[in-house]
């Protein structure tokens, strides 16, 4: 359904952006490529400091767990802050140039995507270091990547329509960005939420998803696939109906962005 909407001649367009997108990021931090890596790390030490230390709670694992839920987390939270803005963002640019503007969406979300898999190479290697059993449940780990991947690109595909009719909207979608933060068992276990709250985290895809990375990494145990199918099944119906959307506007952005 997405070569109906884009044509299959710009798929090595967004590709190409994508990586000229990551060697320019790279090449504007004194450290490159390095920070990727370091930001998450630096952040999941200081909770776990907060919630060792100031707190004293906590589990030996504390870590690793918070470092799992970082690392699944700032994928969603970059790629959808860095597509929401991709239209609107690119004003100059759509009304000079003719593409599908939903690739410029699409394009965010694969930069951040790329800057993932880095992050994921690195959370590789820190979970063999941990030596916990991951290798019994490591085959369902593309099909999480994959899920979590279609529910990225359903609300990337949905703010960034949105954003150019209202551009209020950034700053709501930016604050739900961050209340989702710590929303979503980042840094706590949401098993140990108090029943009555139970529903801020069931209908909570990213919470849910986290969870499943830490079943199969963590624990070797395979994720919810209810959970998921369900997750994957409603990424893309919105999908579908945003890209309808997108190709129903595609000529009217260039006139109302501001």
């Amino acid at each position: 359904m997405l070569s109906r909407y884009v044509p299959t001649k710009y798929f090595p367009v967004i590709f190409y952006l994508s990586l000229v997108d990551l060697k320019k990021e790279a090449a504007q931090k004194a450290i490159g490529i390095i920070w990727w890596l370091v930001d998450p790390i630096l952040n999941t030490f200081i909770f776990a400091f907060l919630i060792r230390i100031v707190l004293r709670g906590g589990s030996d694992d504390l870590v690793l767990f918070i470092f799992v839920g970082m690392v699944i987390w700032r994928w969603f939270g970059m790629a959808v802050a860095s597509a929401m803005g991709s239209i609107s963002g690119n004003k100059g640019f759509i009304r000079q140039i003719y593409i599908p503007k939903v690739i410029l969406p699409i394009r965010a979300t694969l930069t951040e995507t790329l800057k993932f898999g880095i992050a994921l190479f690195l959370l590789m290697i820190v979970v063999i270091y941990w030596q916990t059993p991951f290798w019994q449940a490591l085959w369902a780990l593309p099909i999480l990547l994959v899920v979590q991947f279609a529910f990225i690109l359903a609300v990337a595909l949905s703010t960034s329509l949105l954003v150019p009719f209202v551009p209020e909207l950034s700053s709501i979608f930016g604050f739900a960005i961050r209340a989702g933060f710590f929303l979503s068992g980042v840094f706590f276990d949401i098993s140990r939420i108090p029943e009555e709250y139970k529903f801020v985290v069931d209908y909570n895809p990213m919470a849910l998803l986290i969870q499943d990375y830490r079943d199969v990494l963590m624990y070797g145990v395979t994720p919810n696939w209810t959970v998921l199918l369900a997750i994957f099944a409603g990424s893309a119906l919105v999908i579908a109906a945003a890209l309808v959307a997108h190709a129903r506007f595609d000529y009217v952005f260039p006139r109302i962005v501001r």
